[in-house]
């Protein structure tokens, strides 16, 4: 997955009038990483409306990724996933690097993680050459035909 770039370890925002702290990382796309709380209960129940709202705030004029992470064990994390431009994901590959980015330098996990998000689990390892790899399993969800309609262009 190459090599994440810490933007900002510690980016505050206002939000509904609260100070809300995130780590920002680049995996090539740009991610807002956000611990939540044990009390904040199942990241399945998650209000994710907020996660919209920072994908689109004013710090981030060309929107950010959002992983909502609880971290339940030094090799384990859950997270949610709000994508700019497409709204919450069951998977994201880059967001899973980037919230064990965030986690592993805050100290939370070791430098290999499982990631368990809607759509499955994928473990994150980060080597001591910088490099960050992916592993996850994959599988057939659909298949279609699109009909492609030419246009005559009249030359």
């Amino acid at each position: 997955m190459g090599r994440p770039v810490i933007l900002d370890q510690s980016h505050i925002i206002s939000l509904e009038g609260q100070k809300l702290e995130m780590m920002l990382v680049s995996m090539g796309n740009p991610h807002a990483v956000i611990f939540m709380p044990p009390e904040e209960g199942s990241f399945k129940t998650w209000d994710m409306r907020r996660a919209a709202v920072i994908s689109s705030h004013s710090d981030f004029p060309d929107g950010v990724n959002v992983e909502l992470v609880q971290v339940y064990s030094e090799t384990g994390m859950k997270i949610r996933v709000w994508e700019r431009g497409s709204k919450e994901t069951l998977s994201c590959g880059s967001g899973a690097c980037a919230a064990a980015t965030a986690a592993i330098l805050d100290g939370r996990t070791k430098r290999k993680v499982n990631v368990e998000m809607l759509g499955g689990m994928l473990e994150v390892e980060w080597k001591s050459d910088g490099e960050m790899y992916l592993t996850g399993s994959c599988h057939f969800i659909c298949e279609g035909d699109y009909p492609c309609i030419l246009q005559e262009t009249g030359a």
